[in-house]
């Protein structure tokens, strides 16, 4: 197989893997699920500037800090009961349904 082949199977699967990489870091605040109470609500975070949620369930915590989530201040605090399910771009806090991924 000659250079140029190789040079263009080469460029065509890393692009394949990045483009994919990408794709399911995206996707990884939309598939976030969650059900317990937020006992961690930190914005402006030393990491990019991301917010950082932490949703104690029964026997463990979560986390969801992502460039995607888009919370407010006013729309959730410490001692709130939170639940996300999976595939879904809304969150429900303290029975109020709001959207917490872009």
């Amino acid at each position: 197989m000659n250079k140029v082949y190789k040079g263009i199977l080469i460029f065509g699967t890393f692009t394949i893997v990045a483009g994919t990489a990408m794709y399911q870091h995206h996707n990884e605040a939309y598939n976030f699920s969650a059900k317990g109470t937020v006992v961690e609500a930190r914005w402006n975070t030393k990491n990019h500037q991301m917010s950082l949620f932490v949703i104690k369930e029964k026997l463990a915590s979560k986390k969801l800090h992502h460039a995607q989530v888009i919370l407010e201040p006013n729309q959730i605090k410490v001692g709130d009961n939170f639940l996300k399910e999976a595939a879904s771009k809304f969150c429900k806090i303290n029975g109020v349904i709001v959207q917490c991924v872009n």
